[in-house]
């Protein structure tokens, strides 16, 4: 009996005490963007955006009839602005159900972006697939811009909207772990969406490719679209691509099932078949191939077939042209390349960037008749 009584003693606490993670979710935070930006003293500044649950008598940003809240802290680093930032919400901060992270074009092409992207993965419970945007301004006015509106389903409408962006295929799907990961790779560089105005004026003219330019396109619920691609070299932002390149560059990534074209002014919707990337050896150093093989449900005439296959290989090598002048290579080349060398520190010693700065490229684009 006596045992019996130790027993009850010892587990009656136990059961009472409950669970941390699973009690007072009126008292968490659970934020939906994150944004960091530089300060003008070089340290970090972040911004969460997180849905009102009753009152809150903490300091608040957003409008009064919006469901959201935003909250701002800085520190030398970014661990001290995180420490910060979870005083200054006034509930619990979680980061577990993050949809978006804002890195602002400052914070981006930084020289402390490669450590930013460390310290978010090292992040305990933060959500690593979350997606990456870089904004032409700042990433706190980005948080506040695409804040979605809470219904019954929570967040729906940003996920829906980013994932839009990214089907289209004229913004990039990478999360934090992708950024992360190919950020330390020896293989290849990374692409992130672009949110904001863009940084050079698009030359499209010549281009069938049928891409909403931003102001074209019609926005939802305040949002501004992701437009354009930000291509990392080094864990640093190198350089920016228009939605036509970043078509062309996810074309040849293999990551588009459709393509949007113009035939004789009217809209084309083609299927995409097949892409095949290859590394050749060629009496002049290495030469970059992409065949495309495109399937279209409408009957075009030989004229237009051949002119739109000339169109997109055009837009494709004017693409990957534009990155082997900045040294970057998003295209998947480069895993192509390292296949051949018989181990890492063959790879490492094969001075692969100039070989492909300097390669050539070739492009070949087939479309048929869907049968």
């Amino acid at each position: 009996m006596r045992r019996v009584r130790w027993l009850l003693l010892v587990l009656v606490p136990l059961l009472l005490s409950g669970c941390e993670h699973a009690a007072g979710l009126e008292n968490r935070a659970y934020a939906l963007m994150l944004g960091a930006d530089l300060t003008p003293a070089g340290g970090i500044r972040l911004t969460v955006c997180v849905p009102k649950v009753g009152a809150s008598g903490g300091r608040e940003d957003s409008a009064e009839d919006s469901p959201y809240l935003t909250f701002s802290a800085e520190g030398d680093d970014f661990a001290a602005a995180l420490r910060n930032l979870e005083w200054a919400v006034p509930r619990k901060l979680s980061l577990s159900h993050i949809l978006l992270l804002a890195l602002s074009r400052e914070a981006a092409s930084g020289d402390r972006c490669p450590e930013l992207v460390d310290r978010l993965m090292e992040t305990r419970s933060l959500y690593a697939a979350a997606r990456v945007v870089v904004c032409a301004g700042s990433a706190a006015e980005a948080v506040r811009d695409r804040v979605p509106v809470i219904e019954p389903r929570l967040s729906s409408d940003l996920s829906v909207a980013l994932a839009n962006d990214a089907a289209r295929g004229c913004a990039a799907n990478t999360t934090l772990a992708d950024l992360y990961y190919a950020t330390h790779s020896v293989y290849g560089d990374p692409m992130a969406s672009w949110s904001g105005e863009a940084p050079r004026p698009t030359d499209g003219a010549n281009a069938p490719l049928l891409i909403p330019e931003p102001g074209s396109l019609r926005q939802t619920h305040g949002q501004t679209p992701c437009l354009g691609s930000a291509v990392f070299r080094g864990g640093r932002m190198a350089l920016w691509l228009d939605p036509r390149e970043s078509l062309c560059a996810n074309l040849v990534r293999g990551e588009l099932k459709e393509l949007a074209l113009e035939a004789g002014g009217a809209p084309v919707a083609l299927s995409v078949v097949r892409v095949r990337r290859e590394v050749a050896d060629t009496a002049d150093g290495v030469a970059l191939g992409a065949s495309v093989e495109l399937s279209c449900p409408d009957r075009l005439s030989p004229a237009q077939t051949a002119r739109l296959e000339t169109a997109v290989a055009r837009a494709v090598i004017a693409a990957v042209q534009r990155c082997q002048a900045a040294g970057a290579e998003p295209f998947g080349f480069s895993e192509l390349a390292a296949r051949r060398c018989f181990s890492a520190a063959a790879w490492r010693e094969s001075d692969w960037r100039a070989q492909y700065a300097a390669a050539a490229v070739r492009v070949w684009v087939a479309i048929r008749a869907e049968s």
